[in-house]
């Protein structure tokens, strides 16, 4: 049907003549409702361009190929290592399922602990969530700089980057509550920047919920969202403050990151005291 549809668009352009073509004539007669939610174009705008996936694909193939050849590196060697000591501890956090643990969310734990239950001490699949991750980050890589307007140089350089950095590579090698964190705070910084760019204030919804997953895994996004909040109010960006999808956004990872803030208050905020243990005499002062 959408190839029909096409087809007759291309002929109502070659009827109104080369100005349509060129996007200056007389507009073609009217398109299908249905092309023009596909498509995202105007009319005149089909006329010089028609959808098809091999167009897509030259835009974004330096994100899709970096992130499917992370995917693939990843898929090879993480099956090659031991198993570190924090992924048998979250294996056995996992084999006691909670909404909170001591000193984490219960995301990676139970990532952990499902794994164990259903593959045993395999590492491919314990390590897989890890893999799919970075594979993730190294593709918005290089989205993102297509976004900030980079051409292919910047596209490959930005995924390069991050697929060749060696704290990346162990965030997709090993199953631990650092993982998910390159995403997540990449993934934030992107609903920021399609806010910015097109005005459209819902992505402040998918806002919330990237941020309230990274609560999941690790409180540490606690701190980027600081530097956000500074950032937003600097900025033009401070009047989606009068709007009610950010603080829709922000409801919404409240309630995604309810289940471990319930436990840690339930439990007296056993994280806090940990941490101030930490300060006070475990870690050694610089």
């Amino acid at each position: 049907l959408h190839d029909r549809l096409i087809a007759r668009d291309r002929e109502a352009c070659r009827h109104a003549g080369p100005g349509a073509m060129a996007g200056t004539g007389p507009p073609p007669r009217r398109r299908s409702a249905i092309v023009h939610r596909l498509s995202g174009t105007t009319s005149a705008a089909a006329c010089r361009k028609p959808l098809n996936m091999r167009s897509a694909f030259r835009e974004h193939h330096p994100a899709l190929l970096l992130g499917a050849a992370a995917l693939l590196l990843h898929l090879v060697v993480n099956n090659g290592y031991g198993v570190f000591s924090d992924e048998l501890y979250f294996m056995v956090c996992g084999a006691h399922p909670a909404l909170g643990y001591v000193d984490q969310p219960p995301l990676v734990p139970l990532i952990a602990g499902l794994s164990h239950a259903l593959f045993g001490t395999a590492l491919l699949p314990l390590r897989f969530v890890p893999a799919l991750a970075m594979s993730a980050t190294v593709a918005l890589s290089a989205e993102f700089a297509r976004a900030l307007g980079g051409g292919r140089f910047a596209q490959w350089l930005a995924g390069l980057t991050v697929f060749l950095g060696g704290d990346f590579l162990v965030d997709g090698l090993l199953l631990t509550t650092d993982m998910m964190q390159p995403l997540t705070w990449l993934g934030a910084g992107w609903c920021i920047l399609r806010v910015a760019q097109t005005r459209d204030q819902r992505w402040w919804l998918a806002f919330g919920a990237i941020v309230g997953v990274s609560l999941l895994s690790k409180y540490l996004i606690l701190f980027f969202l600081a530097g956000l909040a500074v950032g937003v109010l600097a900025t033009p960006l401070r009047r989606s403050l009068f709007h009610r999808e950010i603080w829709l956004g922000a409801i919404l990872a409240l309630v995604v990151a309810s289940p471990s803030l319930i436990w840690q208050a339930i439990h007296g905020w056993p994280f806090i005291a940990l941490g101030e243990t930490a300060v006070n005499g475990k870690n050694l002062a610089l």
